[in-house]
């Protein structure tokens, strides 16, 4: 084989390396890439559950807030009554 040839071949065989190390480099980064989003959407969705559970330890605070002024005012109104029966 001349030497001609044999260095066009070895120029065509580095050539496909090249192409198949730049595919393998863009698959990695589409890989990271992916990661990166998958990490991201995960981090979000533990925020909006963790805003989720305040909400509604706040909704429940509130309701029973409701509930407790509701019986003091009743307690109130039963005092007095008793004070008006005492005089």
């Amino acid at each position: 084989m001349d030497p001609i040839s044999d260095v066009s071949m070895q120029g065509n065989a580095l050539e496909r390396q090249l192409s198949q190390l730049q595919t393998v480099q863009a698959n990695r980064q589409a890989q990271e890439l992916t990661a990166s989003s998958l990490k991201n959407a995960k981090l979000s969705y533990n925020q909006m559950i963790q805003n989720m559970n305040f909400e509604a330890a706040r909704s429940m605070a509130n309701v029973e807030s409701q509930r407790l002024l509701g019986n003091l005012s009743n307690v109130m109104k039963l005092l007095s009554s008793i004070v008006r029966t005492i005089n």
